[in-house]
């Protein structure tokens, strides 16, 4: 009997033998072949689909088994949802814009050479839902300062008009009949009020908002600041389909906004480049927290852009590295821009030729799949405007036989390319690597630092990037230029699925070429203590990049490339596309008192839908407890939650922290020196960030 669950499809050839029991054997031989054909593709989501709501973001994965993974998706009859889209890896998104019931037959095709399908007729009922006011809460607003705070509403029938049911809004502030507060406060205090929504069939629906007006606060220092924000879903296209990558740069007075430019590239192949920020205001809290708001008037994409902020107190020491983190909010129909970013004090009026020597970078984003891909490596620069010579290497998808495939470590070397600077600071771009010329504007925080994000139209070969270049010190390099101790800061988002994958830990060289990890894990679910063992590594002295070699001695390992003494852009090969930074850790050995003061910073750049957008501050006694003050982005503009009060523990040895909360969601962080912390939550989604003082 030949039996057993075959585990791979082929043609299998081998030869059967049988002998008889007499005392004088006889036996027979047969030649046989045996072919298991691929199992065939089934789509196992069944009908009806979970129903939704008019005005009320909807995301739900298909699913198949069977074939050759991944399946590419595609309705194949009838009409989906009007708000709603497939994407071809399953994802049916988007926020429902009519109420009713629809019927529509989907396809799962497969990846095998020759391949198979499989389709399944799916219904969705989709209800007006009781019109309600999604906002419970408000931003602060401070004197003096213009203030802006969209309203949004779930359920009902859209279009929706806004007006104030009670109360009195404060002196200076005003509401349309679209939901937006706007204007310039002039006294302090806290107005108790009431709004109304009326839906387009006369339902209607209130909610009391209060609104603090605080004092007249201070800013930042006057100056030119550059900044990068990278994000989903701008300007109504739906979120599962679309990114957004923007950087600029501008000129404050007094907290406001008196010039400025700016790039904004896209998923769906909207392209602004260039464009006058005519004004705006930056201002800050007592506390750190605030908002920016950008004035952008011939912008075709939008005419207002509008961030909160975390200023670490750090950022007004003059010649500080520290970042502004930025979430933008100004969504509030689930259809706008929403995402992370960072400003940074910034070197006036750059120029090309202050631009010379070895530069890292890192640049990471979607294709027009939701896939996520990074690209790595090092270029020099001769001052004159020329890239001379680099290497690379990149986490991608590409088509293989016109079917889209994870290459996890592409090597490109001989990369060459040009550099510019305009009158306007702004920054040109060309790599030219594997035959192709890519695009890029960036905007310096210094003749050593750049803010970049992608130009060219987004596709599968070329997806929307963004991130940052670093000139590179203490080259030739060894691998001795690798810190012994350094807090591992790594993000991507599971294949095929819109969930982040998060890594934050340590990584230890012994400087003699042998390198180990240890690290937690967030990829929808939290895996602590996990480990690479030591594995060797290799340092190329003039490109800077490590690679490290498992004992079969296929490069399955991360890739670096070193920026200098104490840090290095790091790529994993996993299916993820995981990029991000290690960091040399200072400060042990650490005690819970090595957690002590004023953090402000947020969520790191994760071009991913289902991530929180995080900023906020983190206030730790030294003690063991802490409390975190944040703002969220959100489908309805900004939401500030009540502040979380927990505890803490420092591990001496490892800087491993871990916060305890009432709301039992994970919360780990790593103390990359005595001012500065990584963090890694769960909440809502999940996200990678940094906190600095």
């Amino acid at each position: 009997m030949l039996s057993g669950t075959p585990t791979v499809a082929g043609s299998s050839s081998f030869t059967v033998q049988v002998v008889d029991s007499e005392t004088t054997r006889q036996t027979a031989t047969l030649a046989a072949t045996l072919v298991i054909n691929d199992s065939v593709v089934t789509v196992t989501t069944t009908s009806p689909l979970t129903p939704g709501s008019v005005n009320t973001p909807y995301v739900v994965t298909l699913a198949a088994t069977g074939g050759t993974p991944p399946y590419a998706w595609s309705v194949s009859t009838g009409t989906l949802p009007p708000g709603l889209t497939l994407s071809p890896a399953g994802i049916l998104s988007g926020t429902p814009t009519a109420a009713g019931s629809s019927s529509f037959t989907v396809k799962a095709t497969d990846s095998a050479v020759t391949p198979g399908s499989a389709t399944a007729e799916l219904t969705v009922q989709i209800s007006i839902g009781t019109l309600a006011v999604k906002n419970t809460s408000l931003p602060a607003g401070y004197v003096g300062r213009a203030y802006i705070a969209q309203l949004g509403a779930t359920g009902g029938q859209p279009p929706f008009t806004w007006s104030v049911s009670a109360g009195t809004l404060p002196a200076g502030i005003t509401l349309n009949a679209a939901g937006l507060f706007s204007g310039t406060p002039g006294s302090t205090g806290t107005s108790n009020f009431g709004v109304k929504v009326t839906d387009s069939n006369g339902s209607t629906a209130t909610a009391a908002l209060p609104l603090t007006i605080g004092p007249a606060i201070a800013t930042v220092p006057d100056g030119s600041y550059s900044f990068v924000f990278a994000g989903t879903a701008p300007q109504g296209k739906a979120q599962a389909q679309n990114g957004v990558a923007i950087n600029g740069t501008i000129k404050i007075q007094s907290g406001a906004v008196i010039s400025g430019y700016f790039d904004e590239n896209t998923n769906s192949g909207q392209t602004s480049l260039e464009q006058p920020i005519s004004n705006g205001t930056l201002a800050l809290g007592g506390n750190g927290l605030g908002q920016l708001v950008l004035i952008t008037p011939t912008n075709p994409l939008t005419s207002t852009i509008t961030f909160t902020l975390a200023s670490p107190l750090s950022v007004s020491t003059p010649g500080s590295a520290t970042p502004i983190r930025i979430i933008e909010y100004d969504d509030a129909t689930g259809t706008g821009s929403r995402g992370s970013g960072v400003i940074d004090p910034a070197t006036p009026d750059p120029t090309t030729g202050a631009i010379s020597g070895n530069f890292a970078f890192l640049l990471s984003g979607t294709d027009i799949d939701q896939n996520q891909q990074a690209l790595i490596g090092s270029f020099q620069t001769d001052g004159a405007g020329n890239i001379t010579a680099g290497k690379a290497d990149a986490n991608q998808v590409a088509l293989v036989n016109g079917v889209p495939t994870r290459e996890v470590a592409n090597f490109v070397k001989g990369i060459t390319g040009s550099y510019s600077i305009d009158a306007n600071s702004r920054g040109t771009l060309t790599i030219v690597l594997d035959g192709g010329h890519f695009h890029f504007s960036f905007y310096e925080v210094s003749p050593s630092e750049w803010l970049v994000i992608s130009l060219d139209p987004a596709t599968l070969n070329s997806p929307l990037v963004s991130g940052t270049t670093y000139q590179q010190t203490g080259g030739p390099f060894t691998t001795a230029s690798l810190p012994s101790t350094s807090v591992l800061e790594v993000s991507g988002v599971v294949l095929g699925k819109a969930i982040p994958d998060i890594s934050l830990g340590l990584v230890s060289s012994d400087g003699s070429g042998n390198i180990t990890s240890a690290y937690d894990e967030y990829n929808g679910t939290f895996t602590p203590g996990n480990a690479i063992p030591a594995v060797p590594y290799a340092v190329d002295g003039t490109s800077g990049r490590v690679t490290t070699t498992a004992a079969s001695g296929v490069n399955s390992e991360p890739i670096l490339y070193i920026i200098n003494s104490t840090s290095a852009f790091y790529l994993g090969v996993s299916p993820s596309g995981q990029s991000g930074l290690i960091e040399a850790q200072t400060g042990a050995p650490f005690t819970d008192a090595s957690f002590s003061g004023d953090y402000l910073g947020g969520s790191l750049p994760l071009v991913l839908t289902s991530v929180l957008n995080e900023s906020g501050l983190l206030v730790a006694d030294g003690a063991g407890n802490v409390t975190f003050t944040t703002n969220r982005s959100s489908d309805t503009g900004l939401l500030s939650p009540p502040p979380i009060v927990g505890t803490y523990t420092v591990n001496p040895l490892t800087g491993r922290g871990v916060i305890t909360t009432p709301d039992g969601l994970t919360r780990i962080f790593y103390l990359v020196s005595p001012t500065k912390i990584a963090y890694l939550t769960s909440d809502t989604g999940g996200y990678l960030g940094t906190f600095q003082q």
